[in-house]
Formats: C-alpha cells, structure tokens, sequence
C-alpha cells in the first residue's frame, strides 16, 4: 500500500470513530485534514483497488453521518414534543370541541 493509501485509511477508521462515539466536535477539523489528503490522491494516485477500498469506507462514514444526523434531529424533534405537552395539550371530544388543558405551576406534595 502506497503511504498516502494508509494515511487515508488511517483518516477515515479516525473518522468513523469520532462519529461512532458521539465525538462530533472533532470531525471540523478531521474534515481540513480530510480535504488535504483527498487533495493530494490528485497528484499521487493510489492503485485502483485501494482507491475502491478508500471509496467504501467513506461512503460507510457517509452513511454513520446521516444516521447520526437523523437521530440528533428525531432527538430534537421528541424534546420539543416534550416541552409543548409541559406548557399544555388541546383535546377534542367526540362532539369536536376542543378542550385547552393548560399546564398550571408544578406542585410539590408534601407527606409526613
């Protein structure tokens, strides 16, 4: 394997491991040191299947990156769901009417 072949699979195994692990503060500057590398295949080509190998694990890391994005944004969506239930919550009844049940002040019950 040519040295810039295991630069980038070193990268990209770096890669998945920071999104795998929830360390999405470091993929800003994996992804400057990323765009070097991939800038330098220009010049000095790996061999073709290293290249296919390279291809597939940043496709794989691509797909990690969306499945994180999506559940972050489900995430966001069920706490958000969450806050309005605890500000109030609207009904309607059989008749069609709606009913506004309003969240009043938390109480705290207090036993012996």
């Amino acid at each position: 394997m040519t040295r810039l072949a295991d630069q980038l699979f070193d990268h990209l195994e770096q890669e998945r491991l920071a999104i795998t692990s929830g360390a999405y503060d470091t993929l800003q500057s994996l992804l400057a040191a990323k765009a070097t590398l991939f800038s330098m295949v220009e010049t000095n080509p790996p061999r073709r299947d290293q290249l296919d190998l390279i291809g597939r694990r940043a496709a794989r890391n691509l797909r990690l990156l969306d499945a994180a994005m999506r559940g972050i944004r489900d995430a966001a969506d069920r706490l958000a769901a969450l806050r309005s239930v605890q500000m109030g919550f609207d009904t309607y009844g059989a008749d069609g009417r709606k009913t506004v049940h309003s969240a009043g002040r938390p109480t705290m019950e207090h036993k012996a």
